[in-house]
């Protein structure tokens, strides 16, 4: 079962998020953006990604630390990386009333 995984910010992932913003309409102008405009758009919202806090999955799931070590190290050549860490998955049975749920929490790895 994989249950590790590489969670903080890399630039490629940064551009992937902020590619999924859609095309501005321009009401004062009467027009959509132009493509330059949504790439400038585009680039200072994946810097804003990149500068903030925020931590997220940046890799696939691996079975092993040492996999996500060797991922780590990809990711930080590749390009900029923040605060890349490894965490690990742990999955509890809740009991709310009458129904069981699952619960997905993320613990760091030491």
């Amino acid at each position: 079962m994989s249950t590790f995984a590489v969670f903080g910010m890399t630039e490629a992932h940064a551009k992937q998020m902020a590619q999924r913003l859609k095309p501005k309409y321009l009401p004062k102008q009467q027009r959509w953006e132009t493509q330059a405009e949504y790439e400038a758009r585009a680039a200072e919202v994946a810097e804003k990604y990149l500068d903030s806090e925020r931590a997220v999955q940046v890799s696939p799931l691996f079975d092993a630390p040492q996999f996500c070590d060797q991922f780590m190290d990809l990711a930080r050549r590749a390009g900029r990386s923040r605060s890349l860490t490894i965490r690990r998955r742990e999955t509890r049975v809740i009991n709310e009333g009458k129904k069981q749920c699952r619960r997905t929490t993320w613990h760091e790895y030491p």
